[in-house]
């Protein structure tokens, strides 16, 4: 019986390896696979105007890069995302995950169950609709809203 071996292809890279400049939409682009390993593969991509010919018959091909287009997410696509930063917050502040919350329970995705206060500090209970998981957060802002000006943008690029 023969083992099936899947082995994973990088995609197209976004710069010329040699010359580091963006490749233009459209752009012919050279590519070359080298084996890190026996698992993996190593691309590398050229433009055309740095791509020289290997003397070592090493295979290489050329394709047309194409800029990706950003795809709409749909509102429920919108929100499981939203969810999903809320509750793996690796590279989100406290501010855009109190945003996140708020912006969750004004689509209805969490619940507000209660308040409590506690060393002056203002905690709410929310209950996640789609898991009925609960969860508790500090709402408290120092100082008045308008007073911050949360990177919205980036925010926004994360669930959008």
């Amino acid at each position: 019986m023969t083992k099936l071996l899947i082995r994973t292809l990088p995609k197209i890279a976004s710069r010329c390896d040699v010359c580091n400049t963006s490749f233009e939409d459209k752009a012919i682009v050279v590519s070359q696979l080298y084996e890190e390993d026996f698992q993996s593969f190593q691309r590398r991509d050229a433009c055309s105007a740095c791509f020289t010919v290997p003397q070592d018959g090493q295979l290489y091909w050329k394709q047309q890069f194409q800029k990706e287009e950003k795809v709409a997410r749909s509102k429920s696509e919108q929100d499981q995302r939203a969810q999903e930063l809320l509750l793996q917050p690796e590279d989100t502040t406290e501010l855009e995950l109190k945003m996140l919350a708020l912006h969750l329970l004004r689509r209805r995705k969490l619940r507000l169950l209660r308040q409590y206060e506690e060393n002056g500090s203002k905690f709410y209970i929310l209950e996640i609709v789609s898991t009925q998981e609960q969860i508790s957060m500090n709402m408290d802002l120092p100082g008045k809203l308008q007073e911050y000006q949360v990177p919205v943008e980036n925010l926004m690029k994360k669930i959008f």
